[in-house]
């Protein structure tokens, strides 16, 4: 059980590391905020082995990947479905937040990755920033779900300094800071 946790609690990690890159600024809802924030661009970089581009159609999706999918995603906008070695990647919005998904090659969802601002941030998160960063604004979040553990990667800004803390359980690191003239 601890190696499992372990294992979880590094993929969680990566995965926090990938997301935060290039979003320590003011996050918007808006898809064209930052073309890192979509799966799926329809050039050859997507798949560079086969050259496809992504597909906006649910039925190009496997059974079971199509039943989980449709079971924690409903009224989505702007679907992009992308295959990539052995793994299906969806991206969509729902209700103004950015969503990334992926599936392994047997249909089994691994990870999803939310993109949001601080209004939908969960209460208890959003007070646990403010309490120890009160000079602090909630500039942006991506929330990153793997297994049954939720890590917060919350940006926030000040006039001249920049952080993303990183919350997990209760557990609040600064991942990053930066400081302007």
């Amino acid at each position: 059980m601890k190696k499992k946790f372990s294992y979880r609690a590094a993929i969680i990690i990566q995965i926090m590391l990938v997301a935060s890159i290039g979003y320590s600024q003011k996050q918007s809802a808006d898809p064209t905020f930052n073309s890192k924030m979509k799966i799926g661009a329809p050039d050859s970089s997507v798949s560079p082995a086969t050259g496809s581009a992504y597909s906006t159609d649910l039925s190009s999706l496997s059974g079971k990947v199509l039943k989980n999918f449709k079971k924690n995603f409903r009224d989505v906008s702007d679907l992009r479905i992308n295959t990539f070695e052995n793994h299906t990647y969806v991206y969509c919005i729902t209700n103004g937040i950015i969503n990334r998904i992926r599936y392994d090659k047997r249909g089994n969802w691994n990870y999803t990755i939310r993109y949001y601002e601080e209004k939908l941030l969960p209460q208890e998160i959003r007070k646990q920033v403010r309490v120890h960063f009160l000079d602090f604004e909630i500039s942006g979040v991506t929330e990153v779900t793997v297994g049954d553990k939720t890590a917060y990667l919350v940006r926030i800004q000040s006039v001249d300094t920049w952080k993303t803390v990183k919350i997990i359980e209760d557990e609040m690191t600064i991942v990053e800071s930066f400081r302007g003239r």
